[in-house]
């Protein structure tokens, strides 16, 4: 289970990036003391074990995804944000699973239970407060990101416009308050490099702003819902 699921992000992430960390070694620490611990945690990778209220954390697909993303986060340099990491990390593992509600079956008693709900529009800063809160407002953009692309793309082509998103801007800021200028710049680069992908500037400025991350710009009202 944590072979497979570990090496399918890592292969969607190569979709992406061309980092060192996706081939090196990782440790990962299986049936770790702690049960019930879904947080994030530093070098190694710790997958919690069972025990009377909670499963495994290693027969959960969400958990591998959020535990190896937080992971390539430290590894890029680096985290000053910790709600960004966790934030990234809940990104990564919606776009794995396509749904925005993270650690279901974690709880025996309640399968359908989740830890966080991406669908719950957070806005800034009204919403900032502890991390594991305050994550939402940019793992809740980009789920809002993700479902405005998949009404112009389609599902796959949304999927992975957003992936490009994510993983590359990792490497264009460590703060989740610069996530609007680094998908601006990485959206220019785009346009740049492929014909493939038109340009999405007014929609991201329209979706970042829908959640006080970016100012609207006016060369883009026309573009807007009213």
């Amino acid at each position: 289970m944590t072979i497979y699921h570990y090496n399918k992000v890592r292969t969607f992430a190569q979709k992406f990036i061309d980092d060192p960390y996706l081939s090196q070694l990782k440790v990962v620490s299986l049936n770790s003391g702690r049960s019930c611990s879904p947080q994030w945690e530093p070098f190694p990778i710790h997958l919690h074990k069972q025990n009377g209220y909670c499963a495994n954390m290693a027969l959960i697909a969400d958990f591998i995804y959020f535990k190896w993303a937080t992971d390539l986060f430290l590894a890029t340099g680096g985290i000053t944000d910790s709600a960004f990491a966790i934030g990234f990390g809940d990104i990564v593992t919606m776009l794995m699973t396509l749904d925005p509600q993270i650690g279901k079956g974690l709880v025996h008693t309640q399968t359908d239970r989740y830890i966080r709900d991406l669908k719950i529009p957070m806005h800034y800063p009204e919403d900032r407060g502890s991390a594991y809160h305050e994550s939402l407002i940019i793992s809740s953009t980009m789920w809002d990101l993700l479902k405005e692309l998949e009404a112009i793309y389609g599902q796959n082509k949304a999927r992975d416009i957003v992936g490009h998103y994510a993983f590359q801007m990792i490497y264009k800021t460590r703060h989740y308050l610069g996530a609007y200028e680094a998908l601006v710049a990485i959206n220019d680069e785009l346009i740049n490099d492929t014909n493939e992908i038109a340009n999405n500037y007014c929609l991201i400025n329209k979706v970042f702003a829908r959640h006080g991350l970016a100012s609207i710009d006016s060369k883009c009202s026309i573009a807007y819902d009213k």
